[in-house]
């Protein structure tokens, strides 16, 4: 009962704010502890013209668009995955709450964890990863520095498919004229290769960014998951701040 009611708040809702969602459809399913549900109202109606043997005509088109749910029983988190405008998020939040967890979500606490980007500023800063992983290689390919106490960036990207450390030249360079120490990292690129499998000709790859204080692009699923645990084994992810630590970018 709970996934039809969610399938008919989504279709309301948006029929309601922006005029389509007419139809709603909404497919679960668990994997490693989160519970994913997947969202497909229908969006705006198109028309597709196109041949049918020799008559030319003009189809109606009914497409959907998609909206990932997803939820850590053990955490008790939430997030919410959709192209476009990010507007709906705390609606859909609230939407979902009620539907599926038969609660009403209380004031939005802020997220006070930050990620400790400086230390791969370094070349010699190591990944720490296991052959169960199936990473090969895991390079960082772009750096943003942001200069203490100014609205002052620099972003450094480079191709690491020959020279791992290119970025790493790129920052020699850049530390000439400013100190490194007077610069902190904001964001980083990272490219991580998995080891090639017998089914494919080329080894896969993944590239993601993350961003001070505590944004990551990477998904919750997949080798996704595998490329998180990676970044909490090297010590890279949010953490709650020091009580004495005032240095921000």
């Amino acid at each position: 009962m709970s996934i039809r009611q969610l399938e008919q708040s989504l279709s309301n809702y948006f029929h309601k704010m922006q005029g389509r969602g007419e139809n709603c459809k909404v497919d679960c399913y668990n994997r490693n502890e989160l519970d994913y549900f997947f969202a497909y109202p229908e969006d705006y109606a198109q028309a597709r013209v196109e041949w049918v043997g020799k008559e030319f005509q003009r189809r109606p088109h009914h497409p959907a668009f998609e909206i990932i749910f997803v939820y850590s029983p053990n955490d008790g988190t939430l997030d919410i995955y959709l192209t476009g405008d990010r507007k709906p998020v705390p609606d859909l939040q609230a939407i979902f709450a009620d539907t599926i967890l038969n609660a009403k979500l209380g004031p939005d606490e802020k997220d006070e964890r930050v990620y400790d980007l400086n230390p791969m500023r370094a070349r010699q800063f190591q990944f720490v990863y296991g052959p169960e992983s199936g990473i090969a290689e895991v390079a960082v390919k772009k750096l943003r520095l942001t200069v203490y106490g100014k609205k002052e960036h620099i972003v450094l990207d480079a191709d690491p498919t020959y020279n791992k450390h290119a970025v790493f030249d790129l920052v020699n360079k850049v530390a000439k004229g400013i100190p490194l120490t007077q610069m902190a990292v904001t964001q980083v690129g990272i490219k991580v290769t998995f080891a090639q499998s017998p089914k494919s000709r080329k080894p896969g790859t993944r590239a993601f960014d993350i961003g001070w204080p505590n944004s990551c692009s990477l998904k919750h699923d997949g080798r996704d998951l595998i490329i998180r645990k990676m970044l909490a084994d090297s010590g890279i992810e949010p953490r709650e701040p020091a009580k004495d630590d005032s240095a921000t970018p």
